[in-house]
């Protein structure tokens, strides 16, 4: 992979344990790839996606750990956990 703002992310990422050591170049070059040619709209639409499926992930683990909670004890929980 090239020495990119991209590939700088993705030795980011690695490190942090957040992507695999085991994927390929070739299919990191398409990824990332692909995210180079998209314009700035669809990258923050992708962004904020994601964030979103972590905050359902992370109310869902919530959730199970707290049965009884109520929605509004979840959401100070959650925000709790992000904002830490």
């Amino acid at each position: 992979m090239k020495n990119t703002k991209f590939s700088q992310i993705n030795q980011l990422l690695k490190k942090k344990k957040l992507i695999s050591d085991h994927q390929s170049p070739e299919i990191e070059e398409l990824y990332f790839g692909k995210l180079r040619k998209m314009g700035g709209k669809e990258r923050i639409k992708i962004c904020s996606e994601l964030s979103e499926m972590i905050r359902e992930i992370c109310r869902a683990g919530i959730k199970y750990r707290n049965p009884n909670l109520s929605e509004e004890k979840i959401e100070k929980e959650l925000w709790s956990r992000i904002y830490k």
